[in-house]
Order: C-alpha cells, then structure tokens, then sequence
C-alpha cells in the first residue's frame, strides 16, 4: 500500500440518489461495462470490507459512484446476500478462488468487448485514469487482453480494463489451480500503463488498498470531505 501523501486530488462522485436511474454519462467513445468485484472473504478486515463507511457512503457505493460515468452499465460481482441492495449481481463460477475467479464471471457475463475491473476495496483518486485505460483500449492490437496501469512499480489488476477472451485464460487457469490474475499478464497479452503514460495525460494516478482495520483507519485518518464547490475528497495529510 503506497504511503499517503499530502495532496489535493479530489476523489469525484456522483449523487447517491437514483444512482442506476440516472442517464449514463459515458465519458468514453466505445461502449463499456463495470463490474465491482465484492465478493471477497474480508478474513484480514474482520467485516465486510464493501459495507465500511467512508465519509457517509459505503465503499461499494463510492466503487458504483465512480465508475459510473465511464460505463454503460454497472455490476456487482460476489456472492454475498446483502449485494442485491446495491445493484445487479453476477455469482462466481469458481467461489473462493479470489479476484480472478470474479473476473472470470464478469466477463462471461458481459456483452461488451472491454470491460473495467475495480475492487470494492480500492480507494482510487484519480477518475480520469478510467479514462486513459479507454483510450489505450480502443487503440490496442488485437491480441491484447488486458490493459493495466502500473502505479508506485506495482501492476493494478484489480483497476484495469479487460477483454472478454480474457476469461478463456482466466478459467484455465482457475481450472489448474493457478489465482493469481498477474500470472496471465504475458506481454502479448496485456498492455502495461506506466508513468510515461500518465505524463503525457496530465495525471498523476494514485491507489489505495484496504485490506486490515490499520489501513482503512489510514484512510480515514488522511481523507476528508473537501469543501470545495465540485464536492469529493481531498487528501490533505502528511506522510504516516
């Protein structure tokens, strides 16, 4: 987990309210679908990890709130009874087999070519990465199958956009034991975003994993609400 440091990204969200009624604000020119994955056991957490409130809201509603805008529809993936509350669900086809089994499942669902991935455990400051993800997609060569951005040397497969034949490798690997999502990263197959890229976009990305109480208590601790006009969350701390 990156150490946080002090800045003023904003964290934008859309209003909780008719979150699904809404009309689609597709900031992308080919058509994509989210999926949250928020299916997880939370061991390490103690709860669930998708119903912890930050600033109000719970981490699944951020997670449909900022993906929204960039996609034509959103859902959730997971097993979890109280996921209906949210939104539309997809059940794992392997459960208990992690991330890459919720992918899995999102992209036999979906009836786009792409597809972006974000775990309800992710606090990402930067909307506009969804953004470049998409523009690097629509562009990428065929064999492509993923493209995932690298933030602080680390590959972010749980913030990236997807192709559908991606599930083929995907249960493959499900089938032979095999979890992890970067494993299936050959560089034929994924296009790897990193900070050259960002550069020229004008961003400066930044993610944070909560996995245990002390890292959602850092979060807390060095995320407030902004008082700005366009709303959000702005970071304004010193490094722990």
């Amino acid at each position: 987990m990156p150490r946080l440091r002090r800045s003023h990204l904003k964290l934008t969200s859309l209003p909780p309210v008719a979150r699904f009624a809404r009309p689609v604000l597709c900031l992308v020119s080919m058509q994509v679908n989210a999926y949250i994955l928020a299916g997880g056991a939370s061991s390490r957490m103690g709860s669930d990890k998708g119903l912890l409130a930050l600033n109000g809201t719970t981490l699944i509603e951020q997670a449909i709130d900022l993906v929204h805008p960039f996609a034509s529809q959103v859902k959730l993936v997971g097993d979890h009874s109280h996921l209906a509350r949210f939104g539309e669900v997809v059940r794992d086809r392997f459960p208990g087999c992690g991330p890459l089994a919720g992918i899995h499942a999102a992209l036999l669902d979906s009836n786009t070519e792409w597809n972006l991935i974000f775990a309800v455990d992710q606090v990402c400051s930067t909307p506009e990465l969804f953004q470049l993800l998409a523009e690097r997609a629509e562009h990428a060569p065929d064999e492509c199958l993923a493209v995932v951005p690298e933030i602080n040397s680390r590959p972010q497969p749980l913030c990236a956009l997807y192709r559908k034949p991606f599930a083929q490798l995907a249960e493959g690997a499900l089938g032979a034991g095999v979890f992890k999502v970067d494993h299936l990263f050959a560089p034929a197959h994924a296009l790897v975003l990193r900070e050259m890229d960002y550069h020229s976009a004008g961003i400066a990305p930044e993610i944070w994993n909560i996995n245990t109480p002390r890292e959602f208590a850092a979060v807390k601790r060095n995320f407030v609400i902004s008082n700005s006009k366009h709303g959000g969350i702005e970071s304004d701390s010193e490094n722990l």
